[in-house]
């Protein structure tokens, strides 16, 4: 199993939303938003393709994986 990154929180941050507000914005708790920034957990889909509607980028656009990193 891949184990991507999911790097958002600088586009959240450069629209000036805190993570309550992007969480509004996707439809999720701020929990939920702290874990994927933390990378506890990741995304659904459902929930990435959101992501990328609010954030105003392609949903890889906040993936990246380092094959340099184990997998999961």
């Amino acid at each position: 199993m891949v184990n991507p990154r999911i790097d958002f929180k600088a586009r959240r941050q450069a629209k000036g939303w805190s993570h309550v507000q992007l969480a509004q914005r996707v439809g999720v708790t701020p929990a939920a938003v702290g874990h994927w920034e933390i990378g506890t957990r990741e995304p659904s889909a459902r929930n990435a393709l959101k992501l990328s509607q609010a954030l105003g980028c392609k949903v890889e656009d906040l993936f990246t994986y380092d094959p340099e990193q184990p997998d999961a």
